[in-house]
């Protein structure tokens, strides 16, 4: 494993142990897809259509309208849901990634990983220092706590591992189980690493030999 000066490697990377070609190339990669090329730092809930947002929720919208709504059948909570949550960003995000505990706020996924869920949130919480769950909101207006919540994911979930043996289909799926884009993760992955090494470095021939159907190629 060829691993990047300290020179070189930025403090928060070196921190979390991003510090080598692999590892920073799938990392940044696979920011760039989760934050639509790094212009999105909250995921975006405003759905325009009802069917859709159903077909894509259906067990989420099930469990966020029945814990505010104990009495409601299943064919009112697919009626409300149709009806009342498209073009509705911040009600849908308190429904999906809300918590009684803590009225008008969502743990929806923020920063560059788009980490998600109050106990994603309580974890790094803990680990930072950071109030992200009194100011979730931090995680994606907060440049610094963006970058530090992503890499502190990427660390507490040992993606570095997958990383090491260039296992994108790995990567990715701690990212986002669904391979949801996976194509453009594994060019944006290969586009990281390209600048990354600028042709030269000796890594160059491990990462090559391991773009492999295997490893997700």
């Amino acid at each position: 494993m060829q691993i990047i000066s300290p020179k070189r490697s930025p403090p928060l990377l070196k921190k979390n142990k991003i510090n080598s070609c692999n590892r920073a190339a799938h990392f940044f990669g696979q920011c760039e897809v989760e934050c639509a090329g790094l212009t999105a730092f909250r995921e975006n809930l405003n759905y325009s259509d009802g069917d859709h947002l159903w077909a894509t929720y259906r067990t989420a919208l099930t469990n966020g309208l029945h814990r505010m709504h104990p009495t409601w059948t299943i064919a009112q909570i697919e009626n409300y849901a149709k009806t009342h949550l498209t073009h509705n960003d911040s009600e849908l995000g308190e429904i999906l990634f809300g918590d009684d505990n803590y009225p008008g706020r969502d743990y929806r996924g923020r920063g560059l990983l788009h980490i998600t869920w109050l106990a994603t949130y309580r974890e790094y919480n803990r680990a930072s220092g950071n109030d992200v769950i009194g100011d979730p909101n931090m995680i994606q207006n907060d440049p610094a706590v963006a970058s530090d919540s992503s890499a502190w994911f990427w660390s507490s979930r040992s993606i570095n591992t997958q990383a090491d043996a260039n296992d994108v289909r790995g990567v990715t799926h701690m990212i986002n189980p669904a391979l949801k884009d996976f194509a453009r993760r594994k060019a944006a992955a290969k586009r990281a690493f390209a600048v990354l090494n600028k042709g030269s470095q000796p890594c160059k021939q491990d990462w090559d030999s391991t773009l492999t159907t295997g490893n997700g190629w």
